[in-house]
């Protein structure tokens, strides 16, 4: 999983500074808004799925609409009851 850190900015804008309404990584807000500040206490941390099993995982473990039975396999993948293997 890749860690992302995502802030809120103040930018200039309309010769004032205003705060994003959006979160926003360092690298993203400076392309557009290199005079830029963090907003203090903003922080949000998330972990980002980098790999397919990353990806599959996550997806599982989201609020999806299956709402049936699932079983890990040995290899670690998941198999909803009901499918073939």
């Amino acid at each position: 999983m890749k860690t992302v850190h995502y802030y809120y900015w103040k930018t200039l804008w309309n010769g004032k500074m205003s705060t994003t309404r959006h979160l926003a990584t360092e690298d993203d807000i400076r392309k557009k808004h290199p005079e830029a500040v963090r907003v203090e206490g903003s922080l949000v941390v998330r972990q980002l799925p980098e790999t397919e099993a990353e990806k599959r995982q996550t997806f599982i473990n989201a609020d999806t609409n299956y709402r049936g039975s699932v079983r890990r396999r040995t290899d670690g993948s998941i198999i909803k009851f009901g499918e073939h293997e």
